[in-house]
């Protein structure tokens, strides 16, 4: 059952996808409704927004992606992003040891050390880092931080099922 109360004091309400009752959240809220969680089907996001959801952002997205969400929402305004550009390759196992020692081993080498240290070239380092990026659905420009955000919150919501 969902406080009415509540709601008099709260502009937006930032939720798990995984909290019980959540439909039920979704449909009686008085205030927007931001659903925060795993990677899901694009049919399933588009039942939390036929239900008056106000948003759904993923584990992956960005801090500021999630305070824009919540903005949007508090404006009344919705935020669906498409989950087409979701992971939904693997990543070879090159490609996860390369990212983890780019992104997570050796953040604050340069490229061409990293390279060094994984005994490849520099080429062949940017080739392993263009996949990851592209299946994880990050753009070309995106910082190591995301890069390592990207992989650890995969790694997560793999391990937990949510993928």
């Amino acid at each position: 059952m969902v406080d009415h109360e509540l709601d008099d004091h709260v502009d937006v309400l930032l939720v798990d996808q995984r909290c019980e009752g959540l439909d039920e959240l979704v449909e009686q809220s008085r205030v927007p409704v931001v659903v925060w969680g795993g990677y899901r089907h694009e049919s399933w996001a588009a039942g939390l927004r036929e239900r008056g959801a106000a948003a759904y952002v993923t584990l992956l997205a960005h801090p500021a992606d999630v305070a824009i969400a919540l903005r949007r929402a508090f404006h009344g305004l919705t935020t669906y992003p498409s989950l087409a550009g979701a992971p939904q390759e693997q990543l070879t196992q090159r490609e996860l040891e390369v990212v983890h020692a780019y992104a997570c081993a050796f953040p604050h080498l340069s490229r061409e050390q990293v390279a060094g240290r994984l005994q490849i070239s520099e080429n062949t380092l940017r080739v392993h880092l263009g996949r990851a990026r592209r299946k994880l659905g990050l753009g070309s420009r995106s910082s190591r931080v995301q890069l390592r955000r990207a992989v650890t919150a995969r790694d997560l919501s793999s391990s937990k099922g949510l993928a």
